[in-house]
């Protein structure tokens, strides 16, 4: 995984989001502490829409609380 502080991104933040995209990821620092990251999308990792989403079981029975 690549390294980079926050300046360098801030330098070249398209060319370091393109490399983030076609590597595992980058890891900005601040100070040589790691504060963010960057991993490539993945359409596979996005979970299900909000049309095909369901309550859990057990959900609907939970009072909703009515808002004044």
């Amino acid at each position: 995984m690549i390294t980079l502080s926050i300046r360098d991104l801030q330098m070249n933040r398209g060319d370091w989001i393109r490399k983030a995209a076609g590597r595992e990821g980058i890891v900005v620092l601040d100070r040589r502490h790691p504060v963010a990251g960057m991993i490539p999308y993945s359409e596979s990792e996005r979970g299900l829409s909000f049309s095909q989403r369901t309550l859990v079981k057990g959900v609907e029975g939970i009072r909703r609380w009515e808002i004044d």
